[in-house]
């Protein structure tokens, strides 16, 4: 997938998304997850959703607005 800056139309989350969730592929993770031990709540392990404004992991609040693993 070619760089592309947030913000993102619908098709576009949706997609990254789709890829998340495909289980023959490694889901992008939280960079700090190693480095921040709240990141780990019970079955959260980081995994990054894709929204409008860019990547967001619910756990610690990191942001990145590339459409790629950052």
């Amino acid at each position: 997938m070619s760089t592309v800056l947030a913000p993102w139309d619908q098709a576009t989350v949706a997609a990254l998304n789709a890829h998340q969730q495909d289980i023959t592929k490694h889901p992008y993770t939280c960079p700090r997850r190693g480095d921040i031990p709240h990141v780990y709540h019970w079955g959260d392990f980081g995994v990054l959703i894709a929204a409008a404004d860019g990547w967001v992991c619910e756990s610690c609040g990191y942001r990145q607005n590339w459409a790629h693993k950052p």
